[in-house]
Formats: C-alpha cells, structure tokens, sequence
C-alpha cells in the first residue's frame, strides 16, 4: 500500500442534512430499489474547508488564511466513489454550501460570540 501524507486532509464525511434527502429519494425513485449508496462529500483538505468557509461566511473573509487552490488532494489517494448517488438519486454532497461548513461556521460565530460577551 502507498503511503501519502494526510496531515492536512479531512476524510469523507456528511451530515444528517446531506443523508436525509438521499433516503427520501431512495424511497421514491424505482431505480434504487435495494441497492446501497455512498453520501458523502470527497476527501478534501483544511485549504479546501478554510476557502468554502470563506466563501460561505463573509465574518470569517479576513479570519481565515486565504490562500485559495493551494493543498488540492494529493491524486494517488483512494477516494470514494459517489457516481451511482449522484445518477440514480440525483444527490451529491458538496462541501462548499454544504451542511458540514455551516455547522462549523455557525459553531465558529457562536463560541466567538460567546467568548466577547
């Protein structure tokens, strides 16, 4: 097995936003009958989640390093394979506007509120 540095990288994740859609659409669409779905978002790494930060909160514009693009996903890492969701279910998790960077954000503004109370 290859090793590679993963440090600076965030594993597939989702949140139960991104989850509860999927399941209704497996409810309703024929085609996935019984068949298992990975929903997900793709590996990225702290870059990648600092920039859909940015980009989703305009508080965190000036907090957050920007140094967008720079950290892509190294290309000899195994990534999951999320096609058949995105095809049958007509679901892709995204982590820019996705449910995982508003909860952090949110969670972010709420300790920094907390804390200059």
């Amino acid at each position: 097995m290859k090793r590679f540095k993963s440090e600076n990288l965030f594993w597939s994740s989702a949140d139960v936003c991104d989850v509860t859609p999927a399941h209704l659409r497996a409810k309703e669409v024929p085609a996935a009958g019984i068949q298992c779905f990975f929903i997900c978002t793709d590996y990225f790494t702290s870059q990648q989640f600092v920039d859909a930060l940015r980009a989703g909160f305009r508080e965190f514009a000036t907090a957050c390093p920007s140094r967008p693009g720079i950290g892509d996903v190294p290309a000899d890492v195994s990534t999951v394979d999320t096609s058949k969701s995105r095809k049958v279910l007509e679901v892709a998790v995204s982590l820019a506007g996705g449910a995982i960077v508003d909860d952090a954000g949110r969670t972010l503004l709420r300790l920094e509120k907390a804390e200059g109370a």
